[in-house]
């Protein structure tokens, strides 16, 4: 997995993008000094207008490697005759973002096609991202003991919560103390297993 947060720098600035800015991992670097010729592996897409200048924007996508990378070129991939440039009514004729906690994490866990969304048993997460707090609400369609445990994309479990003889319930977690990152929710029941997954904002 691939991402980056990403905030408008000004709040009085004029200007927001739509869509273009991308990551691009590539074996060698490339020339600053000319036009951004690339296909980014991962880019926030059209639609998604980078306007809030208070909450940072998570931009991520999942990145199948294919051997020697060892750089990370973070810009916007769009020429400027097609680039979409929203009004935003500021006093300052410019725009900038700030980037931060850009991460290149290898996805440890293995999720079979039985094994998610498995019958009977369903889970939400919410929010996503989240700064701090997540609500996670299961339902099954047995009373049964459940495992829910929160793992890092080191494969690494940060949290566990156990209920016994239930059919559904509802949980509020505190995440704030853990680092920023892609986390996996991991709920258990019997043979059942369901994933998902969550993103923490700094």
């Amino acid at each position: 997995n691939v991402g980056m947060y990403a905030v408008l720098n000004e709040d009085n600035a004029q200007w927001a993008v739509d869509g273009g800015l991308g990551i691009y991992l590539s074996s060698s670097p490339i020339n600053p000094n000319t036009p951004f010729a690339y296909t980014p592996q991962v880019m926030n897409p059209m639609g998604n207008v980078l306007n809030d200048s208070l909450n940072w924007t998570v931009i991520s996508g999942n990145y199948t490697a294919v051997g020697g990378e060892q750089y990370i070129t973070i810009g916007s991939f769009i020429p400027d005759n097609q680039l979409t440039i929203i009004n935003r009514g500021g006093t300052y004729a410019f725009t900038s973002y700030a980037i931060d906690d850009v991460w290149v994490t290898e996805d440890t866990l293995s999720v079979s096609a039985q094994e998610y969304g498995a019958y009977g048993l369903s889970a939400n997460v919410y929010p996503n991202p989240s700064s701090g707090e997540i609500n996670l609400n299961v339902t099954m369609s047995q009373v049964a003991d459940v495992q829910c445990e929160i793992v890092n994309m080191m494969g690494e479990r940060v949290m566990l919560i156990t209920k016994e003889a239930t059919a559904s319930f509802g949980e509020k977690i505190f995440v704030g103390s853990f680092p920023a990152g892609v986390y996996v929710v991991r709920v258990c029941s019997g043979d059942r297993t369901v994933y998902k997954k969550f993103t923490l904002a700094p």
